[in-house]
């Protein structure tokens, strides 16, 4: 692996980052990590002296994208420093292309500084209103068509004590919501003797007004810690908000994905849930065109989410990925996936346009994290539904009538 002598005196980098939480939450961690070591962080590739991209590769259109976007990015003539998935599993082919660039895969981003140097002068840095932590790396899953696997590997989480120290340092900072993110929450500290219940009642315990965002987990990882979540969920600065992916409404392509659950696994878990804390915002994703989905498994899919009415559904079209087992299935024709992506789309849009227009006219309490289009705010309730104002400030906890409805967000005054 190429790489440059840490001799840069006042290194100007430029970041770039795409792709899931983590991968930002990394970005983020090494831009803090290089302004520590004395480097100014730029905001625009031509002011820099380095540039540092973190890619994603998972699926087929978004890895061209990142090559594509280096390719662009190359044209400025600037030292180029690699991560995120895009830096784990292609690395041959990026130093063919680059062979001048620092590949940081994601176990390796803490070596960013080994790379630049330090130098004298610490810099200032400011996390903003949202804080992402990575509470892990890997997950416990063999999934056929996962190539964030073949990326990140074997489960390995952050310690304790240092995610619990990096969020008193956000909040003390300013920072409003706390994003924990793994490739799977759930299975955070089977390696290291804690978990996630545990680690959102800690972090529930740091003084200060913000909220807890916890990311992703699958099915059979929730189920083992199941009780102790709906506690943690009740906590006061903890989003009532699961994100529970159950990609097939089908036992048998649930299986030939290797996904370690039954339909009915998920539904308990989701009804047990409800009943426990009746708010709770459902979040789950679906793929659609897997290579052995048959018509009637697709149907099975809809029926599942007709029947449990999650209020968002993430879909994704199948995309075979390189390094994976299900790489060597006979793919769908597309005329047949893009169809049923069609399908899925507008019984989402239906279901989250009825469970939206539940709220008009209720007053919520949202917290204010990001500018929205043409002068509006985005917020989020205590259940992470978004919202749309046109008045406050980010950061601020603000009260609103909901008075309007869109695909996937609120609108309220």
């Amino acid at each position: 692996m190429s790489k440059y002598e840490p001799q840069w005196t006042c290194v100007r980098l430029y970041f770039e980052s795409y792709g899931c939480t983590m991968n930002h939450g990394e970005s983020i961690l090494m831009r803090k990590w290089s302004a520590e070591a004395g480097h100014e962080i730029v905001d625009a590739p031509e002011d820099s002296d380095a540039i540092v991209f973190s890619g994603c590769i998972v699926i087929d259109r978004t890895y061209r994208d990142m090559m594509k976007r280096l390719e662009e990015l190359a044209q400025y003539d600037k030292k180029m420093i690699i991560s995120g998935c895009l830096a784990s599993v292609f690395a041959e082919e990026i130093l063919r292309l680059y062979p001048n660039a620092i590949l940081i895969p994601p176990q390796d981003i803490r070596k960013i500084t080994e790379h630049i140097g330090r130098v004298e002068e610490k810099k200032g840095f400011r996390w903003g209103v949202i804080g992402i932590i990575p509470i892990a790396q890997g997950c416990m899953g063999n999934c056929t068509y996962c190539i964030t696997k073949v990326a990140r590997r074997e489960l390995r989480s952050a310690p304790h004590d240092w995610i619990l120290d990096t969020a008193r340092e956000m909040i003390s900072s300013g920072v409003k919501e706390i994003e924990l993110t793994a490739q799977d929450s759930g299975v955070y500290g089977i390696d290291t003797g804690h978990d996630l219940p545990e680690l959102i009642r800690d972090i529930n315990d740091i003084e200060g007004e913000f909220r807890i965002r916890v990311g992703m987990m699958n099915p059979d990882a929730a189920s083992k810690i199941l009780d102790g979540l709906m506690e943690a969920y009740r906590l006061p600065k903890a989003y009532r908000f699961l994100h529970l992916p159950v990609q097939s409404g089908d036992d048998a392509v649930l299986k030939d994905m290797r996904r370690n659950y039954r339909v009915q696994d998920f539904i308990d878990i989701v009804e047990k849930v409800r009943s426990a804390i009746p708010e709770i915002t459902l979040s789950t994703d679906i793929i659609v065109g897997y290579p052995t989905e048959s018509e009637e498994a697709f149907e099975r899919s809809m029926e599942l989410i007709e029947e449990i009415r999650p209020n968002i559904v993430n879909i994704t079209r199948f995309s075979p990925r390189p390094f994976t087992d299900a790489y060597e299935l006979k793919p769908i024709t597309q005329r047949i996936v893009k169809e049923r992506s069609r399908r899925m789309t507008e019984l989402v849009s239906r279901i989250t346009k009825e469970l939206g227009s539940e709220y008009i006219g209720k007053r919520k309490r949202i917290l204010i994290t990001e500018h929205g289009k043409n002068g509006t705010l985005s917020g989020r309730t205590d259940e992470y539904l978004p919202v749309i104002v046109k008045d406050g400030r980010i950061g601020d906890f603000v009260d609103v009538e909901i008075r309007g409805v869109g695909v996937g967000y609120l609108i309220g005054y």
